[in-house]
């Protein structure tokens, strides 16, 4: 090296310097961009016993659940999700909403004892300690238990008694549904002559 050109020792040296930094800015931008792909989230049941969990990373995540004793049950692995969200119905049942796109939705539940429900697409309304949930299927409305699968109420798109409006693209767009404390079914929407319509139907959730 000592019989080296200066010149050619300078932009060796150069060449050198310019490569650490080189090398620095790209660990850099692969760590901003590894950050900014992972994202996470925690939620506690009301009462403290359990804890639902997911990370996701390039939009794959994973689900878990932990109880106080730090005993951790895995729900789903890299499974695909854009953002999803986790929630406590009640101190047992927990909820998983990923989307599937523009008005439609994708729900997990996980009960404590139950364990993790099928996926339920498009859930109108739940009621949380019957285990309960409306859903919005092609043909109508199904009302049933979220494990047993146990059909309570169905009522078709095409029921005479509805007037449904069956010129909407997505039949339940607009529809409003809740379950009152003694389990009756409160549906609300607008018919085919663009009326407000309301519907209570007693006892369907038990």
């Amino acid at each position: 090296m000592q019989n080296l050109p200066p010149l050619f020792l300078f932009f060796i040296k150069k060449i050198g310097v310019m490569f650490k930094i080189f090398m620095f800015l790209m660990v850099c931008i692969s760590s901003s961009l590894a950050f900014a792909d992972v994202e996470k989230d925690t939620v506690f049941s009301s009462d403290g016993m359990h804890s639902l969990h997911y990370e996701c990373a390039d939009f794959k995540c994973d689900f878990w659940v932990k109880d106080n004793h730090a005993t951790e049950v895995k729900l789903l692995s890299k499974i695909k999700a854009r953002y999803p969200a986790i929630s406590w119905l009640n101190p047992s049942l927990a909820q998983i909403i990923l989307s599937c796109g523009s008005d439609c939705n994708i729900k997990y539940y996980y009960h404590v004892k139950n364990g993790l429900s099928i996926p339920l697409q498009q859930v109108l309304a739940i009621e949380a300690n019957k285990q309960c949930v409306l859903l919005a299927t092609e043909n109508g409305l199904s009302l049933e238990n979220i494990y047993s699968r146990k059909v309570r109420l169905k009522i078709p798109y095409t029921d005479p008694s509805m007037k449904f409006d069956q010129s909407r693209a997505v039949m339940y767009v607009g529809m409003e549904a809740t379950f009152d404390h003694k389990g009756g079914l409160i549906l609300n929407y607008t018919d085919e002559n663009s009326h407000s319509r309301h519907k209570y139907y007693k006892n369907v959730c038990i």
